[in-house]
């Protein structure tokens, strides 16, 4: 059952992902900042699944939801590689090395912080 519940998870996550990449076509920045939030947005999200999560809670319907369906749907590291390859492409490295640095950073310790009383 847990596939169903991570391939339902996965779907609505992607669907927000896709929803904010176009949300954010329509501001002119050139950072990509639909990825910058879904990949923000997973991160605090699963940081706060991980931390109300318990080994009950971990093989409940809750985990695979969320964490690893609807937070692996939404953030995409592949796409942050893409758009950051593609601002190096068009001689924009300034915002390429910002979108690295800010991204990495930001989703670390917001991870950090939200997850700070679980221990590994």
């Amino acid at each position: 059952m847990n596939i169903v519940y991570v391939f339902i998870g996965g779907g609505i996550g992607s669907v927000l992902r896709y929803a904010l990449g176009r949300l954010s076509k329509t501001w002119d920045i050139p950072l990509p900042i639909g990825t910058f939030l879904s990949n923000i947005l997973a991160a605090a999200i699963l940081a706060i699944v991980w931390s109300m999560s318990d080994e009950r809670s971990s093989k409940s319907w809750f985990y695979p939801l969320l964490a690893i369906g609807f937070c692996g749907g939404l953030s995409t590291f592949s796409t942050f590689s893409l758009e950051t390859v593609q601002l190096m492409r068009n001689g924009q490295w300034m915002w390429a090395i910002f979108n690295v640095v800010f991204t990495t950073v930001i989703c670390l310790l917001i991870v950090y912080r939200l997850s700070r009383n679980v221990s590994v």
